[in-house]
């Protein structure tokens, strides 16, 4: 995952999470709501080698040791309520803002409790159901943006230079162990949802 963006050619709603190589983050909050998918495994890599911290997933607890080994400084249940989450995640963040919020497949109360933890400015990247699950006030809230990932390298002359750079540094990452590949099996799938 290079970069996100929300409307083509609008530099404005980009999120960067990127290795501290390309662009450095100063300590942000960073939140991954179901963390166990092939998606978030190396974002929650990228948010760490970026600087972003805390990093916080929601996922099944027996997934704990993998997702601090990816760079998660705290897993909370996916099985929380939206109250309990809200309260566990102020709780870890003391007082810092939350900057970005990364949606795997979550729980609509969890999303909607997420979504109001970010600060003025924040991002919710949504990956799987597009922030449907928002409420229309959330919708209408001009101070926080939800933003959809693509993963083109060619999408722009600012992305392909990130990509560029990126690959370049992906053997050194993948053979020094700072990146890791994945080891959890993808679904299988009916054969009609392959085509």
């Amino acid at each position: 995952m290079a970069d996100a963006v929300n409307t083509p050619g609008s530099p404005s709603s980009s999120l960067v999470v990127l290795p501290v190589f390309v662009s450095p983050v100063s300590h942000q909050a960073f939140a991954f709501l179901h963390a166990v998918s092939h998606i978030q495994h190396p974002a929650i890599q990228f948010a760490r080698l970026s600087g972003f911290s805390p990093i916080i997933t929601t996922a099944s607890p027996k997934n704990t040791t993998l997702l601090k080994s990816l760079g998660a400084t705290h897993v909370l249940d996916r099985n929380l309520s939206g109250e309990a989450f809200a309260s566990a995640v102020r709780e870890i963040l003391a007082g810092k803002q939350l900057h970005v919020v990364f949606e795997g497949a979550s729980d609509a109360t969890i999303l909607r409790a997420a979504f109001d933890l970010l600060a003025p400015g924040g991002k919710l990247v949504a990956c799987q159901n597009g922030g449907q699950d928002l409420t229309p006030e959330q919708h209408a809230n001009k101070e926080k943006q939800v933003i959809f990932p693509l993963g083109s390298p060619s999408y722009s002359d600012d992305r392909h230079r990130v990509c560029v750079s990126l690959y370049k540094h992906l053997p050194e990452l993948f053979d020094t162990g700072i990146l890791k590949v994945s080891t959890r099996k993808p679904p299988k799938l009916p054969l009609y949802l392959l085509y």
